[in-house]
């Protein structure tokens, strides 16, 4: 689902962004639909970049970033509301009965391999922000957004969802380190100080 050739661009980007900001970090390629290669309490914060759309379960994810993250560490998702598996590309009509499965519905795989945007999946407001809950987080803050062009854009009509959840405890302020990075469509994680968690906020 995410091409060897997209990785290593993304990469490349990451690397020269880490060299201009003076930053060190490590480059993990992994599978975020099985156990994730870090150990518990290992991050401040996760920042979680609409990935879930490429896996069919997100219940999962959201619990190895509840594993992973530190006492009143910060997960900041952002998320496909669903709106984009509705109609066509151009945006002209309804296309998809929900939810979009292309491993279930063979016309849902069809559209997708003409779009070549790689195996995508619709998921519910139950799994997404329910699922966040569910998991080991307390959410603390939520917007939505458009997809800044086309029709949608257009009519303003919402694609988009971003949270702020906090790995609940009540707790001190986490140690910083390295920033660690997941390939683009993975979650991506970093250790930075921050303050004051005990009542989920930060700096």
């Amino acid at each position: 689902m995410y091409r060897a050739g997209r990785f290593q661009a993304q990469r490349e980007t990451e690397c020269r962004a880490a060299e201009r900001e003076h930053d060190e970090i490590d480059l993990v390629r992994a599978d975020m639909s099985k156990p994730l290669p870090f150990d518990e309490n290992s991050f401040d914060r996760i920042f979680h970049r609409v990935s879930n759309c490429y896996v069919a379960e997100v219940e999962p994810i959201w619990r190895e970033c509840c594993r992973i993250l530190k006492p009143c560490g910060a997960l900041l998702a952002g998320m496909d509301n669903g709106v984009n598996f509705w109609s066509d590309e151009e945006k002209e009509r309804l296309a998809c009965v929900m939810p979009c499965n292309p491993l279930e519905n063979p016309e849902h795989r069809r559209i997708l391999e003409e779009q070549d945007g790689g195996m995508q999946f619709s998921h519910s407001i139950d799994e997404l922000i329910g699922g966040q809950r569910r998991a080991g987080f307390r959410l603390t803050d939520a917007y939505e957004d458009t997809n800044g062009s086309g029709k949608l854009e257009t009519h303003k009509i919402p694609a988009f969802w971003a949270t702020r959840a906090v790995r609940l405890r009540a707790g001190g302020a986490a140690k910083g380190g390295k920033i660690r990075f997941l390939p683009p469509f993975f979650p991506a994680a970093c250790q930075r100080p921050f303050e004051g968690c005990a009542g989920g906020e930060d700096a």
